[in-house]
């Protein structure tokens, strides 16, 4: 938050925070939102997360005023408690197919019973003691599986700071069986909101995660994150922490020493950084090299070969390959709509606006298979796993 004097003049006049023009002055020490003046104007009031901050502007261009008294570097936290969503019941779903989690375990007559919000029993139907009262699901001829992890699932949380009690992007979500997201960019406070909104169950969706806005390195999009040391670093993660991040996407810091310092801000505070992958391959070796968390969209390339696997099997860096946004060729998002129906989806066509969905798909381009390099992908991303290395499903929102 900075401060400078609104100057009546006939044409426009750019400040910032370096602006030697003007007279600006800073008045947070991290970060901050929702600013707001006083009704005299004499004081700014903002937050960060649940802290709210103020100071006193009314003397802040006098001459003999000292910069530092201008600044709040402590906020009072107005935050507060809510209970969670839990819903208070037993239900079992029983006589299916069910797929569980251990190794490759199927049962083909199975039983799942789910108390309050926690799985209690899974195991063949005649093992399985269904509890008196509860709630029965006949799940003959279909199949019960554990809720989907989507790692990259980008996808609007809210409009200018309204988040709508019906969002039908995270209705589509949970139609598929995705029961938790982790959004690597999206707006900072319209996504925490609806996350603590879906943990209160004011909206239905999945469990939402995020990295909040993105830490951008460049020039341009009107959001740069300057990293220019392990301080600078910190300042970022600090104050995507005090509103609920446990990640950072970490996205076209230019320098190979700033991705460091966010890697390393990224220890220090416990926090996970995962990159944006951006299709360069070179690019994408230093990023495994370097420890980050994950990376984020598919190796640019048709195949690796042993110094690739050899490399990233001596890392703990996880994989996100995104494989409908598969570089290196046509994404396999446009492979969809080139051999399949989608706007006919029965689950796609009952959430998704038409002017979404038919725009996108119904008039399709066609391509050789060869072309689409999500297969390609797809098998790199077998190779590695193979070896040990985390491979995560992400589907960017498509």
């Amino acid at each position: 938050m900075f401060v400078t004097p609104l100057v009546e003049r006939g044409e426009v006049i750019n400040v910032g925070p370096g602006d030697t023009q003007m007279p600006v002055k800073q008045l947070s020490v991290r970060a901050g939102e929702s600013l707001s003046w006083t009704g005299d104007s004499s004081q700014l009031y903002w937050t960060l997360g649940p802290e709210l901050y103020h100071t006193d502007v009314s003397a802040a261009f006098n001459a003999d005023i000292d910069d530092t008294t201008l600044k709040a570097e402590n906020g009072i936290n107005i935050g507060f408690e809510a209970e969670a969503n839990v819903p208070d019941s037993t239900v079992a779903f029983v006589g299916g197919q069910v797929i569980t989690m251990e190794g490759d375990v199927v049962y083909e007559q199975g039983a799942v019973v789910v108390e309050n919000n926690r799985i209690v029993a899974v195991g063949p139907v005649d093992e399985i003691e269904v509890p008196d009262g509860a709630k029965i699901i006949d799940t003959k001829g279909k199949t019960v599986m554990p809720g989907l992890f989507d790692a990259h699932a980008h996808g609007s949380q809210g409009s200018n700071e309204i988040v709508p009690q019906q969002n039908w992007g995270q209705y589509a979500n949970l139609a598929f069986g995705v029961t938790s997201i982790h959004d690597p960019s999206n707006d900072t406070t319209e996504f925490f909101a609806a996350s603590e909104m879906q943990k209160a169950g004011l909206i239905a969706a999945p469990r939402l995660y995020s990295t909040g806005t993105i830490l951008y390195g460049a020039h341009g999009p009107g959001y740069t994150s300057h990293v220019d040391s392990l301080e600078d670093a910190k300042f970022h993660l600090e104050r995507l922490k005090k509103v609920g991040a446990f990640s950072v996407k970490s996205y076209n810091q230019p320098r190979r020493n700033q991705r460091q310092q966010v890697v390393e801000a990224g220890r220090e505070l416990q926090m996970m950084v995962v990159p944006e992958g951006g299709s360069l391959l070179q690019h994408n070796l230093t990023m495994i090299m370097d420890g980050h968390t994950t990376v984020e969209h598919s190796l640019p390339v048709a195949e690796i070969y042993d110094d690739i696997r050899q490399l990233w099997d001596q890392t703990d860096v996880a994989y996100t390959p995104t494989l409908g946004v598969a570089y290196g060729g046509i994404w396999g998002e446009n492979y969809w709509y080139a051999e399949t129906d989608v706007w006919k989806h029965p689950k796609l066509s009952s959430f998704v606006p038409q002017e979404f969905l038919v725009g996108k798909s119904m008039r399709r381009e066609k391509a050789p298979h060869n072309h689409y390099n999500h297969f390609n992908n797809a098998e790199v991303a077998a190779q590695l796993q193979d070896l040990g290395v985390d491979v995560l499903s992400g589907a960017h929102g498509q």
